[in-house]
């Protein structure tokens, strides 16, 4: 025809989310006013608008806007032309810069239909298709003449939610997820209801693994000791003794309070038999918070040992009562006492930082430990990675339990390190290596330490094959030390991570993370839903959302803990019923735990963590909102290589508030930097 063009004329629209309480009707009514009065000014050519308006253009996004409607209408008689009949018709989009286009193709004979077209560099395949479906099951709702309150309107399509549901439980399958496999157990799906064939309680479970292993090394410690299974039953049948004629009863709280040694393990071991409450008091933390721990937990009885009797008023005990668990251990009954762990009652109190500023005490039972522990160990086939486990962990923090559990329900050997070694890197990588560790379990920042300051001691760890992180998040460069160091020095060594708050008992993902590709994961996946688990991602009103789909992390299974201790307000916001969420959700967990944290889960099962969803990590200065993680993220990449971590803050307040960053600059730059200086 001689024409060629761009034979549109832009209509911008611009519009603001509907306030909480507006009906579908009075939304629709709004959009019909905004549309109808962007029409009557849609003489003016939009040339004419950028240009009185000032708006730049550019060749890589569209001007005012990034969402393109594109509405089309088709009439019948058009089928018909110069007395031909077109039986098809054919549109060919040209390429934009829009992050989002919607096509509607309108035909009065009812065939209308829907296309969807994202950046390509913005939108996986995938999430297109997801909200084409969302903006469809939107459409049918609507369509139905239900006059919603536009919360309540179902965004998404049942079968996206039913699919993220049945995803977000449990696992035992092989199979590669970028750089996190998920390379445990067996063939296949235990689920997350499994069968448990433990003994009742954990408690019962060390006392089969003391039977069938009883010469074998248990406990070994910096002081020297060395027990067997059958001389660790022994003391901890001495220390129970004792506590049964203090009078304890069943789910009694009992402290221990002492230095890291054998003696604690067998504590706490006492402290179960009893079908006691176990407090842990670990010096590492300050005295005012361990009183707090005592003043709110408040234990009946009190294990202490030698150097730490003299301390026990400073922490608010003195009227409790005291047994010297070095003074009973050995005065074990003739007859060995009957084990009184009840399943359904509290094991565990662990103190975490509470909003308030108090601790708050995570009250823990018999059936969370069974479950989290028989789950775990299936998961990762555990009894072929203990043979000799470090526990160097302060004892308030829960994943001093992982390394005592994992050891003792498993016929391992538990090393534990003394508290003048604690937080050293040299001397706990020198007992790695003399002790031949085979399995770790530390947060990525003591990892760093480790590498940062004892490289070389960790070269000598030749036994050491399994690296466990959690508690943070897992970054690139970590990963790289350690693919730099299986492939120089620990052929075998596995790096895995983890994730799991306190109240959901240790952990409810794991995964292996590949490193030996060079194509890491910027953002590492937390792992795989364990068996007993399910986890689900949802909306502020605590509806499920697809996978892909970000929303606050909640955890559901036996291994959801009982609540907190005397807390029964915050019980009620942070534990939530299946019933209030999804049919799928109640089928799964009768007790939701809500986490906090911003995630989703992908496709094959892998859980991602992006952050708190509380927005801890967001400030506003002057206006704008800023995510201080953002900040650190783009220091790190801005550094090349120069830093291994970086932490921003807010200082200040009003119009006098800033940002301040702290970093730690990598060791390879610094050795460069001083020897540069130095030449």
């Amino acid at each position: 025809m001689g024409s060629l063009g761009f034979f549109l004329n832009l209509l911008p629209i611009r519009f603001a989310r509907s306030p909480p309480g507006t009906k579908i009707s009075d939304m629709v009514k709004d959009t019909r006013k905004k549309a109808n009065k962007s029409l009557e000014n849609s003489f003016v050519p939009w040339n004419v608008l950028l240009h009185e308006l000032k708006i730049p253009r550019s060749n890589t996004h569209a001007p005012i806007s990034q969402l393109f409607v594109d509405y089309r209408q088709i009439a019948r008689e058009r089928s018909e032309w110069c007395g031909w009949k077109l039986s098809d018709e054919d549109w060919l989009n040209a390429r934009n810069g829009y992050d989002l286009t919607l096509g509607i193709t309108d035909n009065l004979t009812g065939e209308s239909l829907l296309s969807l077209r994202f950046q390509k560099k913005l939108y996986s395949e995938n999430s297109t298709n997801l909200f084409l479906r969302s903006y469809v099951n939107v459409l049918e709702t609507m369509a139905e003449g239900l006059d919603l309150d536009i919360r309540d309107l179902l965004q998404w399509a049942p079968s996206d939610i039913e699919t993220a549901m049945r995803v977000g439980r449990g696992k035992c399958l092989k199979s590669t997820a970028g750089s996190l496999k998920r390379s445990f157990g067996t063939d296949h799906d235990l689920g997350p209801s499994m069968r448990l064939d433990w003994p009742a309680t954990v408690s019962h479970r060390i006392g089969r693994t003391i039977k069938e292993q009883s010469k074998k090394i248990a406990l070994k410690d910096g002081f020297g000791n060395s027990l067997t299974y059958e001389q660790m039953r022994d003391r901890v049948n001495g220390i129970a003794s004792a506590l049964i004629a203090a009078g304890v009863i069943i789910e009694s709280p009992i402290g221990v309070f002492q230095d890291p040694s054998a003696d604690w393990i067998c504590s706490m071991l006492a402290v179960f038999k009893v079908g006691g409450v176990y407090v842990p008091l670990d010096l590492r933390n300050s005295v005012a918070r361990l009183k707090s721990i005592v003043e709110a937990a408040k234990p009946t009885i009190i294990l202490t040992d030698l150097s730490t009797s003299s301390k026990v008023y400073e922490i608010g005990a003195a009227n409790v009562i005291e047994i010297v668990a070095a003074k009973v251990a050995n005065s074990a009954p003739n007859t060995l006492l009957a084990n009184k762990a009840r399943p359904d009652c509290s094991a565990v109190i662990l103190f975490t930082s509470g909003t308030t500023g108090k601790p708050k005490g995570v009250i823990l039972t018999r059936n969370n430990w069974r479950a989290q522990c028989e789950g775990y160990s299936r998961f990762c086939n555990l009894p072929s990675m203990v043979s000799v486990v470090l526990q160097q962990t302060n004892y308030n923090f829960d994943v001093s339990l992982d390394q005592i559990f994992a050891a003792l329900t498993e016929g391992g050997c538990l090393y534990v390190v003394p508290s003048n070694k604690r937080g050293d890197p040299q001397a706990i990588t020198e007992v790695m290596a003399q002790e031949r560790v085979t399995y770790t379990v530390a947060t990525p920042s003591e990892y760093e330490m480790w590498f940062r300051y004892a490289r070389g001691n960790l070269s000598s760890c030749k036994s050491w094959r399994y690296a466990f992180g959690g508690g943070e998040h897992l970054h690139k460069r970590l990963i790289e030390e350690f693919a730099s160091l299986a492939e120089q020095d620990l052929p075998e060594l596995r790096l895995f991570n983890n994730y799991g708050p306190t109240e959901a008992t240790l952990a409810i993902a794991k995964g292996e993370v590949s490193h030996s590709s060079s194509d890491f994961e910027d953002h590492v996946a937390a792992g795989f839903i364990l068996q007993n688990y399910s986890v689900a991602v949802v909306d502020e009103a605590l509806r499920p959302v697809p996978l892909e789909a970000s929303g606050e992390i909640i955890a559901g299974g036996p291994g959801i803990a009982a609540g907190y201790l005397g807390l029964e307000g915050v019980v009620s916001e942070a534990f939530i019923s299946g019933d209030k969420m999804h049919n799928l959700a109640a089928n799964n967990s009768d007790t939701w735990y809500r986490t906090g944290d911003r995630g989703r889960l992908r496709e094959d099962g892998a859980l991602y963590v992006d952050g708190r969803i509380s927005g801890d990590s967001q400030v506003k200065i002057r206006g704008f909102r800023i995510e201080l993680g953002e900040i650190e993220m783009v220091l790190l990449d801005s550094a090349k290589g120069a830093l291994s971590r970086a932490v921003v803050t807010a200082r200040g307040a009003g119009e006098k508030r800033f940002l301040a960053a702290h970093v730690v600059f990598a060791l390879e730059y610094l050795e460069q930097y001083y020897a540069a200086m130095i030449s």
